[in-house]
This record gives structure tokens, sequence and C-alpha cells, in this order.
């Protein structure tokens, strides 16, 4: 969520979470994200927290999940310092690999122990684990040590107006600032602290304070080797340094590097991730040609020839249905970025692919043509062609951050959770959706306060400055708020034109994903039907009404084309159940199709740059390497790390209420139980799919077991 430095800091305070807690009522805020409706969170005094109410505390277990996050890619870089560190020798360097590798297999132990945590007493048993394998790393590459050299050599460098950053400084004036809170306010400690609770605190500001001793030692190196970064790996694109794939691969010492690596370049790969990438949600059927985007029949036949081994016939293709567009046009005008440094550029890209004919070896999407600005670029530009598609990877990662993901999920879902928190707690609605929306507040007050806050990771990776970025989040959400009546999962498959597998074979994100949104409208409508026999029970619920009111009103969540008039009632049990799939669908695994995609896909940078670096080329016949567009090695270490810690923490499971205040009528509980055996025949018929050759890479973002309850990342 943030950079490393706030996120400790900001954990270190949370860890003491009992002092958190306020009145159970959440109001709308619209000055964090104007126009949009979200939680209002004021800050609390002194310590400069969020007030929370007590449910919607941030979980040992999640904190847990977030710190074995960051202790991986600490290490990760640990490595990668060590390795360059002129005091090992060769031996060292591999002896310490080895001894980091077994370490973090012991991470991922952990992070399975996490999840099937059940008591206290595990939280803490497995929270000592990782302070134990921190002060083992800690141990044998001599952090402290290293650390009090640098130190000593700054300190005798320093002067008056330089002081230097210390952690341990910070952690202090933390627990000074929570002591006196205390002490001003006596009753905000909203529960005893007994041995367990105080154990787990201990444990937790340990690991803490473990990953800042890793991030301080890494600043510092960082420090000293900045006059010679054009001669490493952290070369800017502004020095007259040339780096290679090979670079990339590097920083990837003890985190995997993900499969795409080998693949991206392929033609029908880079048309795969359309389908089954992290912002599968581009594709739009045409039956007429763009004239935008001029391709004649003659080259269309040129450009099918060469990728699937026969030419095809254009005019056919538009008839059949099997030409499908990626207009990335709502980039237009977005302004270029600069922060931290070095110029970069933001393009809007047109993508035209197609769906080889019936009869075809493979029937795959295949790209037909790019155009960037006035020129268009085809697989026929061998020399540009390569660049064209890295321009069209950037276009889509910075549409996928803010719009689909920032925009359409997480502040899309937002102005449910004050109408939620509304309803009285025995409400059966309260009851089901709660659980969807755990810990989305936090999460997004973490967002607005630093990843899209100027200087902030958005401002500092993606290709646009965050003025532009906040325009379009508001963009992605409002498209949803205010048709709300048109996005349920299955109608935004229909309006694309993209529902029908014998036009578009091979799109796992709408086949996986219809699977998913069946099994949750199924649930969701035994559910409701539990309680709500008749259309005129649904409309003569008070409560109900009173919570789509306030989702409508302009006073309120802000939503338009919500309920079944322009009042946004809901009178029939039918509607009801279509809306709370949706919210449900989108809070759980919408957001897991575009939100873990980040770590196994996006985690590489040269198959998704979030900018680019230098102007993009105007002719396609020119000679271009697409790496010289690509971000500085340090920038993509900075992806890596941000994407790494979005992408790995897997917290709840879809359709696992076990904390959850249901009521346990008979018809419940086997709503309930079908919906959970639904999941589970879906996860292996998932599987299996992935087993096909027709899939060209795994996707396992829709997997049930890999789909969190709610926005919690």
């Amino acid at each position: 969520m943030l950079n490393q430095q706030d996120l400790l800091l900001l954990l270190y305070k949370l860890v003491d979470r009992y002092i958190l807690t306020q009145g159970d009522r959440y109001e709308y805020n619209y000055n964090y994200l104007n126009p949009l409706a979200m939680t209002d969170v004021p800050k609390m005094p002194l310590i400069n927290l969020p007030r929370l109410p007590k449910d919607e505390l941030p979980s040992r277990e999640w904190l847990l999940l977030v710190l074995k996050a960051i202790s991986v890619y600490n290490i990760n870089n640990t490595s990668k310092a060590s390795g360059g560190n002129v005091s090992f020798s060769t031996d060292d360097v591999d002896s310490d690999s080895i001894f980091l590798s077994d370490k973090l297999n012991s991470l991922e132990t952990i992070e399975q122990q996490i999840n099937e945590v059940k008591t206290t007493e595990n939280v803490n048993d497995i929270a000592f684990q990782l302070v134990s394998t921190l002060k083992e790393v800690n141990e044998h590459l001599s952090i402290n040590e290293q650390i009090d050299e640098y130190r000593s050599h700054n300190d005798a460098n320093a002067t008056d107006s330089n002081t230097q950053f210390s952690f341990e400084d910070e952690f202090q004036k933390i627990d000074a600032q929570i002591a006196e809170h205390l002490e001003e306010n006596p009753d905000n400690i909203s529960f005893d602290l007994d041995s367990s609770e105080q154990i787990a605190i201990a444990n937790l500001k340990n690991i803490i304070r473990y990953n800042a001793q890793l991030l301080e030692l890494a600043d510092m190196q960082a420090t000293e080797n900045a006059e010679d970064a054009a001669n490493v790996n952290f070369g800017s694109v502004g020095d007259n340094y040339s780096h290679t794939l090979e670079d990339y691969d590097n920083l990837f010492r003890l985190i995997t590097k993900p499969e795409i690596s080998a693949k991206f370049q392929q033609d029908i790969v880079f048309a795969y991730m359309q389908v089954a990438g992290p912002n599968p949600v581009m594709l739009k059927q045409i039956k007429t040609a763009d004239p935008r985007l001029p391709i004649t029949g003659e080259q269309y036949q040129q450009i099918t020839a060469k990728i699937i081994g026969k030419a095809d016939s254009l005019d056919v293709a538009l008839q059949e249905g099997r030409i499908y567009l990626a207009d990335y046009s709502l980039l237009e005008g977005m302004a270029n970025g600069n922060f931290p440094r070095d110029q970069k550029y933001i393009y809007a890209p047109l993508g035209l692919f197609a769906v080889p004919p019936v009869g075809s070896s493979s029937r795959s999407l295949i790209p037909v043509a790019i155009k960037i600005q006035q020129a268009v670029f085809t697989p026929l530009h061998t020399g540009t062609w390569m660049s064209a598609k890295s321009i069209l990877q950037m276009a889509d990662s910075n549409y996928h951050e803010v719009y689909s993901h920032l925009g359409q999920t997480h502040l899309f879902i937002e102005p449910f959770v004050v109408a939620t928190n509304h309803l009285p707690k025995d409400h059966n609605l309260r009851k089901l959706l709660k659980p969807h929306l755990e810990g989305t507040v936090l999460i997004n007050y973490g967002a607005h306060q630093s990843l899209v806050a100027p200087k902030g990771s958005v401002d500092k990776l993606l290709a646009s400055n965050i003025n532009s970025d906040h325009q379009l989040a508001v963009k992605g959400a409002q498209i949803c708020l205010l048709n709300f009546n048109e996005v349920a999962f299955p109608k935004t498959l229909e309006h694309r034109g993209v529902n029908d597998p014998s036009q578009l074979p091979i799109y796992p994100y709408r086949d996986d994903g219809m699977l998913i949104w069946n099994a949750i409208h199924n649930w969701v409508k035994g559910y409701l039907s539990s309680y709500y026999s008749t259309d005129s029970s649904v409309e003569n619920d008070q409560d109900l009404q009173k919570w789509a009111s306030q989702l409508v009103s302009p006073t309120g969540g802000r939503l338009k084309n919500f309920g079944e008039d322009a009042q946004g009632r809901i009178k029939t049990l039918n509607y009801l159940i279509e809306a709370v799939s949706t919210v449900i669908f989108t809070a759980s695994a919408q957001h897991a199709a575009v939100n873990f995609a980040q770590r196994g896909l996006m985690l590489y940078p040269p198959a998704f740059p979030l900018a680019r670096y230098i102007p993009a080329p105007t002719d396609p016949n020119q000679q271009e390497n697409f790496i010289d567009g690509l971000p500085p090695l340090d920038r993509a270490t900075d992806q890596i790390n941000l994407l790494y810690l979005l992408g790995s923490v897997y917290y709840t499971k879809l359709g696992d209420y076990t904390n959850s205040d249901f009521h346990s009528s008979p018809r419940v509980q086997d709503a309930l139980n079908n919906f959970q055996k639904e999941l589970k025949d879906i996860e292996q018929q998932i599987r299996q799919r992935n087993q096909s050759s027709e899939r060209l890479l795994a996707y396992e973002y829709l997997l049930p077991s890999k789909i969190p309850q709610s926005i919690n990342i």
C-alpha cells in the first residue's frame, strides 16, 4: 500500500489496535476523492491514526500476513544487497543465498499456518516463528554491525542540518504517544490486555523492528552507492546506461520470477493477456471496421498468414463476430508524469485482436494491429512491433491499476460500507454483507492517505501525474456507481459482446467468472429467500428500503440507476438477489481477478511496465529496442516490492463464514452448505481447465480457494 518506511510505522501503530475503537456508526465523507462518497475516518489526536469501530479493527492474522509479505521482499532485497557487498567472498554470497532461500521456505510455511490459525495462542506461536526467522537473518548477515558501520561513517561526515532518520527513534516516539494518549483517555481501552495480548503485541513489534533494520540497511547502501548508480543495476534513464532483460531478471533472487517472463514476447501470449491477464475487461466485439484503426483486407490476410499459418478474411471475421477491439482512449489527455525523476509518457492506444476461424490449429486470440497516436503498427513491422506491444501493455497496466482495480472495485464498494453499517445489527442483509466489506475502509483509507497521494507509490510508478490518476479513478468508480443496474457480471460480458464462447472460445476470466457468479447468485438467493418469502415482504422491509434510499441519496452513497424506481426502492426479491450478488461478486471475485494478478503477472516489469520512459515510435518501419523504454531498475524494484505485497495477502476465503453471525435457520445452513460444496466443485473444474493446452498460462485468480471474502488488501 505505502512506501515501506510509512508502512512499517503505520503497522507499528496498528499493532496496538485496542486504542483505535470509537462508536459503531460510520458516516460519508466527500472530501477524500470528491465527488465520490467514501467513509469518514477521523484521525485520533497524538497518534495520528484512524478511528474505527471495534469490528473493523485489523485482525492479528491480517497483520501477520502483511508482515510476512514484507519480510519476504525485504529478505529478497537483502539477498541482492549482500551479493553486492564487497565484504563478502563469492563463497559467502553462495552460502548466504542458500541460507536465505531456506528462510524464505520457512516463511511460506508460516503463511499456510496463518491461514489455518484457530486461537490467540496459535497467532503468538506463528508470530514467534517469524520473529525467530528474522532474527536468524539479522545475525547471519550481521545487519546491526553493518548499520553501525554506516552510521559511524555518516556521523563523521554529518552536519547540523543532516540528521539521519532512525526507525528506533520513531518507534520510541510512537510508544510514548500511545502511552500519553491512554493516560489522557483511560476509557479508550475497549478490553483488558491479558498476557496473550501482550505477547502478541511484543512479537508483532519485534517483527516490525527486524524489518525496519533490513530496510534501514538497504537505504543506507542505496545512499552510499547513489553516485555510482549509472554503473550498476540501478541506472536511470537519463544516464548513459543500457540495461538488458538479464538485469531485470537479476532483481529476482528469492522472490520467484513469474512464468510470464519467459513468454511475454510471444504474440499469442501478448493477446492471451486480454482474456486471462490482470485487466481482462477491455475486449469489445466489433461487427464493422473501426475507422480509427484502418487495416485493409490484404494487410489482415498477411498478418493472419504470418501468425496462424493461413490467410483469413477480414470481412468474414467481422461477420462471424471474431474481431475484438481493446480501446484505451479514456487515457487520452492524461498528463505525462515526471515524479520522482525522469520524464514519463502515457499513451492511449487502440488494440485490434482476432479469433482464428473454425478449423484452425488453435483458436487463441491473436494480435492484428496497435494504433499509437497517428501510427499503426502490426506484426509485419518487425522493428517496432515489440515496442508497440510494450506500450499497449503499459497503457493496460495504468488502466488496470487506476480504473479497473482502484476505481471499479475499491471505490465502487465503499458507498455500501456506510449504508450497511447503518442497518440494525441483527438485520439479515447486514449479517450477509458484513464479511464481504471487512477491511475495506482501512485499506481504502490507507490508499487515499498514501498510495494515491501526491508523491506516493502511484505517483512514483505510473506513467501519468497523480491528478490525472485521481480523475481516472473517479471515472472508473462512477461508471459503476451511476449505472449500477448494468454492472452485474453477466451484463458486462453481454454489453461487450464477449459472452458467446462460439465466437470467443478461449476466455478464462469469463468462463471461470461465470462459475463463481452463478455460485454466489445461488447462495444469495437461498439466503435471502429464507427471510423474504414474497416480493411484498421485500418492499415492506423498512430497514432495507432505508438502506437503498441512503445509497441513492445525494447526501449518501450517490448511486444512480439503482433500485426499481427513481427513488431507488427495491420492490422484488429477484432484484434484491441480483443487487446483493453484484456487491458480493465485486468485493470478492472481481477484486481477486484484478488484484492477485499483480503478483502472478505484473511483478515482472518488462512484461508489464507501469510507465514508458522514452517517446513512442512514430514510424512503424524504424528500428527500436523496446527495452530502452522500460522503467529504470530502481523503479522496477519498487514495482516488484509494491506488487508483491498487494498480490500476496490472502486473508479470508470465499464461502468461509466461520466468524459470521448468521441466523441458525436450517434453510440458511442448507444454502450455505450447497454454496461451499459448489465452490469445491468449481475449484476442481478450474484446475482441470488449467491443464488444457488452450490455456497458455494457468488462470488461477478465480480459484475459489484464492478468492478472499472482501477487499482487504
